[in-house]
């Protein structure tokens, strides 16, 4: 896609908010809604990084990732908020576009959202990093209920030991399976140190975005971890 072909932003939300609609009043069949929403979702946030190209700039490779609740997280966490997350690199440079969201609200991509939008030019880029970190929400889902295994166990019978033996394998997947991603870190031209997150390292798509950042930035990347 070019730069200066990106749609309407707000006309690209109105029609978000339509497709959800639909879906509320039964217009739109919940087996298609999600393959509609995401094509205007990715349409959207195409538009949106199209603001850090410059004119005449092209979408070379592109990686979405959902990182949405575990079903464990969701028994003891109210909200089903789910995280969204685009690159696109450019020949010029890498633009991420993140927002997070409930899966029940319409993205909007600006204050309403969790939103966020980072953009280095293979210049700004100096480093590739392998990253990890503990699974903190699954952690914490399953020690309480663990807890509410163990404490309510006399009333709750049969289901108490269950719920202890659920709440111990969400502990152990938490710490033996943490999160991984790479970082590619840089410092924009305002002196702003930035970072750009690549998940869901194997998808094709990541790794062919990886390659192509490696191969346009091999003079100065650090080693990748």
């Amino acid at each position: 896609m070019n730069a200066l072909e990106s749609p309407d932003l707000e006309t690209l939300r109105k029609e978000i908010a339509d497709v959800y609609t639909r879906r509320a009043s039964g217009d739109l069949p919940e087996r298609t809604f999600p393959k509609v929403a995401d094509a205007k979702i990715l349409e959207l946030f195409r538009a949106v990084a199209g603001q850090r190209m410059n004119p005449g700039e092209t979408i070379e490779q592109e990686h979405h990732v959902i990182v949405a609740r575990t079903r464990l997280d969701q028994m003891v966490l109210k909200d089903s908020a789910q995280e969204l997350a685009s690159l696109f690199a450019t020949p010029r440079r890498v633009v991420e576009v993140r927002t997070v969201t409930s899966k029940d609200v319409p993205v909007t991509c600006d204050a309403r959202d969790q939103f966020s939008l980072v953009d280095l030019t293979y210049q700004q880029i100096s480093a590739v990093t392998r990253r990890r970190r503990i699974r903190g929400g699954q952690l914490a889902a399953g020690v309480v209920i663990s807890a509410v295994g163990l404490l309510g166990g006399f009333q709750l019978g049969f289901t108490g030991p269950v719920l202890v033996l659920l709440g111990a394998v969400g502990i152990l997947h938490a710490l033996l399976f943490p999160t991984r991603w790479i970082e590619i870190s840089g410092v924009q031209s305002g002196g702003e140190a930035a970072a750009i997150r690549v998940q869901c390292l194997r998808k094709r798509s990541a790794k062919a975005m990886l390659i192509l950042v490696k191969n346009r930035c091999s003079a100065r990347l650090a080693k990748v971890g």
